[in-house]
């Protein structure tokens, strides 16, 4: 299971709604597009982006939010929406 995070009015949730086929890409495009495909559905999760993120994850990404000038809480408040992808 997957589990990405954004912003309520992206189109992606409209789509997933609709339609909840979902392909994801994790991987580094910028080496010569080394990416894994990973099909599964995708299902819009109810509650907070808060209670499903995990700690590790503001650890792993700290530099690089502070790169941006994105704080914790303002990451929980822009991308305020979960959506959890099964393979």
């Amino acid at each position: 299971m997957f589990l990405v995070f954004t912003k309520p009015g992206a189109r992606k949730v409209q789509n997933i709604r609709s339609n909840p086929a979902a392909i994801l890409a994790p991987g580094d495009p910028a080496a010569d597009f080394g990416v894994l495909l990973v099909r599964g559905l995708a299902e819009v999760v109810d509650p907070p982006t808060s209670d499903l993120v995990p700690t590790p994850f503001f650890h792993a990404y700290a530099d690089r939010m502070a790169d941006i000038g994105l704080s914790r809480d303002e990451f929980l408040a822009t991308y305020s929406l979960a959506i959890r992808i099964r393979p």
